[in-house]
């Protein structure tokens, strides 16, 4: 079962890690999830527009605003689904946090994205993920030192966008 990340779908999505895909998408080459461009920049769907990007904490802070428009923004990557790249938690400097990922699951970034900065378009929405996904999510993000998995025993909600594009730099 392949689940639109835009919706409130309890199916989880079965990661084939060997197959770079997800029930039956076509091959991925891991390679290319890793691919960085010769100037150190990540760059995976469409080329971002000119419009000036807003901080994940502002965007955060106009959630019910922009929910469901087109957004551009930026902050550092947290986290990123490690059997894929299929998605990225975005932070701000205030502690807000975005995922990030693509409504067709055909953008991914590398699984050492963490700490990158990230600028992003695509749809934002404000949404309920069921506590099943929650605990999905957590348990393909990869842990820091110290660190202990939650549990998730209710649905939560977030912020997510939906990329169109997205770029991811060297923090510097």
């Amino acid at each position: 079962v392949v689940v639109d990340n835009t919706n409130n779908d309890k199916a989880i999505p079965a990661h084939t890690e060997e197959k770079g895909a997800v029930d039956g998408e076509a091959e991925a080459s891991k390679a290319g999830h890793e691919a960085v461009d010769a100037d150190g920049v990540v760059r995976r769907g469409a080329k971002l527009s000119d419009a000036v990007a807003i901080s994940v904490d502002e965007a955060a802070a106009k959630a019910k605003e922009l929910d469901g428009k087109s957004v551009k923004l930026t902050g550092v990557v947290e986290s990123a689904c490690q059997p894929m790249g299929c998605w990225m938690v975005v932070a701000g400097s205030k502690g807000e946090k975005v995922r990030i990922s693509s409504k067709g699951h055909d953008i991914f970034g590398p699984k050492s994205s963490a700490g990158r900065v990230a600028t992003v378009e695509g749809e934002l929405k404000v949404k309920t993920v069921s506590k099943e996904m929650a605990q999905h999510y957590e348990d393909e993000r990869e842990l820091k030192a110290g660190e202990t998995r939650k549990t998730f025993t209710e649905d939560v909600t977030e912020l997510s966008v939906s990329a169109t594009g997205l770029e991811l730099k060297p923090k510097a």
